[in-house]
């Protein structure tokens, strides 16, 4: 799973998602580590946006055939893990700067090298945590913990609606500002089975 910002809009930002898209892929098929492919996504995005001003956040994250989680951010916020059995959160942090800013920039890898069936990983833009309510109150990261707990037992793609249906509630009839996406992965336990 990935998710990406733009810190842009309209057809100059979905050029630039096409692009990073196209890099990842063909790259990430290559077997190459994680931080080595976002470093070489860099560089390519660099020298599309040399002199623009514009950046693009990344998180990358990679499920492994043996239960280990790596990710890799680009200015991007991190990731959430959620323990459900515990009631725990933790953020899948690391450094790195956003896609664009500097071409030679480096990024960490980071991993988990085995993660329990039933974890959740859920990946989300600042376009949640910032939507307000028409009083102008954000929704913020605690509302979206609350709604991941809430639908814990739920399939990942019933995760992501009942995000889509609390973001369009707690918004009521005030207008959306900023673009939205959320992705929910849930750690199988036949991933984390193998030896």
């Amino acid at each position: 799973p990935c998710s990406a910002w733009t810190g842009i809009h309209g057809i100059p930002s979905a050029l630039m998602m096409a692009s990073a898209r196209a890099y990842i892929r063909s790259h990430a098929a290559s077997d190459e580590r994680l931080d080595v492919v976002v470093r070489r996504v860099n560089e390519l995005i660099s020298d599309d946006m040399h002199q623009t001003g514009r950046f693009m956040t990344l998180f990358l994250l990679e499920l492994t055939g043996h239960g280990a989680v790596r990710w890799v951010r680009a200015g991007h916020d991190p990731a959430l893990l959620y323990d459900p059995a515990g009631d725990r959160f933790e953020e899948l942090a690391g450094g790195g700067l956003p896609l664009g800013v500097i071409r030679d920039a480096a990024f960490e890898l980071r991993e988990h090298p085995r993660l329990p069936p039933g974890r959740i990983i859920v990946i989300g833009t600042d376009g949640i945590w910032e939507t307000t309510s028409p009083e102008g109150v954000m929704f913020g990261k605690e509302r979206f913990k609350d709604v991941i707990r809430a639908n814990r037992n739920a399939d990942a793609a019933a995760m992501v609606r009942a995000m889509v249906a609390a973001l369009n509630e707690f918004r009521g009839a005030a207008k959306k500002t900023d673009d939205m996406t959320v992705a929910v992965v849930k750690i199988p336990p036949a991933t984390c089975a193998l030896p």
